[in-house]
């Protein structure tokens, strides 16, 4: 939210706080709301756990090589690995088939310990626990340089070290698209940055270096403030989807 100075109320005269967003016009057919709002079409869970820039699936496997019968030698399959993008996603691997060819693949791997605990993984549903600890690392990093994330997975162990530099290189595309949506939000609402006095910002993602670094530069004589970061997006979905029930 965005506070624009001077802004008075015709029938008191006293200070108005006006955001600059505006409800956008409904969504065409096609079109979600939040395309129609110029909000950034990221899925969260995978957004996450992409940050771990390829790190993650290459400590469960990902790269290596497997001899195929009789003798061909293969690279291990990418399409396992778009199923740990999203948590609840794991399960869709948990089937008699895929857990056959994992087993296959970990026999003659270039890397068996780590197709080892990609299987494990797989077995034991732990696609939860570990987006818990991606996203656990990625809020360590908000406020230290470096941070390690460590996955036992009973025999197998997923150490993973992490700086602040790697992250913001990992969210570069999503911070372009943030500071995009923010131009577009500027020049629909005709607002130029002098003129905002205060930035509020929320959402877990407020918490990231990176971002109140951009904000801080898109408005250099602007306070930068916030609150209620983990609730306050939830709070206002409830609060609309009430009025839309009334």
């Amino acid at each position: 939210m965005f506070k624009r100075p001077n802004d008075k109320r015709p029938d008191k005269g006293s200070p108005s706080t006006t955001p600059v967003w505006r409800p956008a016009d409904p969504p065409t057919p096609g079109r979600s709301q939040e395309q129609a709002e110029g909000k950034p079409m990221a899925q969260r869970d995978a957004r996450d756990y992409s940050a771990s820039g390829g790190e993650l699936n290459a400590l469960l496997g990902k790269g290596s090589e497997f001899v195929s019968p009789p003798h061909k030698v293969l690279p291990m399959p990418e399409w396992v690995y778009s199923k740990l993008e999203r948590w609840h996603h794991l399960s869709f691997l948990k089937t008699g088939e895929t857990l056959d060819m994992l087993r296959r693949i970990q026999r003659t791997s270039t890397a068996r310990a780590a197709v080892a605990a990609l299987l494990h993984l797989v077995e034991e549903d732990l696609g939860y626990e570990l987006h818990e600890r991606v996203n656990t690392t990625k809020i360590a990093l908000s406020s230290v340089l470096e941070a390690e994330l460590r996955f036992d997975l009973e025999r197998f162990e997923v150490r993973w070290h992490a700086t602040r530099q790697q992250f913001e290189e990992w969210l570069r595309r999503d911070l372009d698209v943030i500071e995009r949506c923010l131009d577009q939000l500027l020049e629909r609402s005709g607002v130029r940055p002098p003129a905002v006095n205060t930035v509020f910002l929320t959402g877990g993602s407020s918490f990231v270096p990176a971002v109140r670094d951009m904000f801080a530069r898109k408005f250099p004589s602007s306070a930068i403030t916030g609150g209620q970061e983990l609730t306050s997006v939830a709070t206002g979905l409830a609060l609309r989807a009430q009025a839309v029930a009334v």
